[in-house]
């Protein structure tokens, strides 16, 4: 049902994709509170934006302070398990995501206690018979900790170390490495290609930077909407070179 995720990797947040069940027993658990939450908390507006709005996945924080909302106010709090994910949580189609949340949202908001607790009982009984997941994020991270370790260093982590070292003496420069051999005319096609155009993107950040100055103003979903996007074309880029290597 839940997939946890790092949106940035390394970042240490966390979000979850959800199948159905889950998402209505997460905004049933927000519905019933939603009244009883002070104006303006920035969890609130940061989750209306990501979570209904842009339709991505559940941020981890904002469960915790959902449920932290609820135990203020005596009530259960509600937990997500990691499970095998089905076509539903894989699927890229956040707007109809979006949707779907807030058809859900709307609907409750019209609905009685006995509708609420009917359609609670339900989601959880389907949640209760989703199979576990084969391993969880965290057994994830540990195996390629694992492998990593276990990795000798080849030619081009030897490389990176003084690349390591001069980025801590200047930490504006971001250096692009030592280059190997090239061992064909397509990878020295790459050789020749690659710094220049990690630098046109290094330059666009720096310009995207200088927005953040007193020159300009802005508010949080605009911001978080660069970054969101920003990050998701950093991991699909990451994502096709990984494929080669690994085919």
């Amino acid at each position: 049902m839940a997939r946890k995720y790092e949106p940035v990797p390394g970042s240490g947040f966390y979000c979850w994709s959800l199948e159905k069940c889950e998402e209505e027993i997460f905004i049933v658990a927000l519905s019933e509170i939603s009244g009883l939450i002070p104006p303006g908390q920035k969890w609130q507006r940061t989750l209306e934006y990501h979570f209904f709005e842009l339709g991505k996945g559940l941020a981890d924080e904002a469960l915790i302070e959902m449920n932290g909302a609820r135990r203020q106010h005596g009530l259960e709090p509600i937990s997500i398990t990691e499970t095998a994910v089905g076509d539903y949580a894989s699927s890229r189609d956040e707007p109809a995501k979006s949707r779907r949340r807030r058809q859900i949202r709307e609907e409750l908001g019209k609905a009685g206690p006995e509708m609420r607790a009917k359609l609670l009982a339900q989601a959880t009984a389907e949640k209760n018979r989703l199979s576990r997941a084969h391993y969880t994020y965290e057994d994830f991270k540990l195996r390629k900790l694992q492998q990593d370790a276990a990795r000798p260093l080849g030619q081009g982590d030897i490389a990176k170390i003084p690349s390591a070292r001069r980025a801590a003496d200047a930490p504006d420069a971001i250096p692009i490495g030592t280059r190997l051999p090239p061992t064909s005319d397509k990878h020295a096609n790459f050789q020749r290609l690659f710094p220049g155009r990690t630098e046109n993107v290094s330059e666009a950040i720096r310009k995207l930077t200088n927005l953040s100055s007193p020159n300009y103003e802005f508010e949080e979903p605009e911001v978080e909407k660069i970054f969101d996007t920003l990050g998701q074309r950093l991991n699909e880029a990451h994502a096709r070179f990984r494929r080669r290597l690994t085919n």
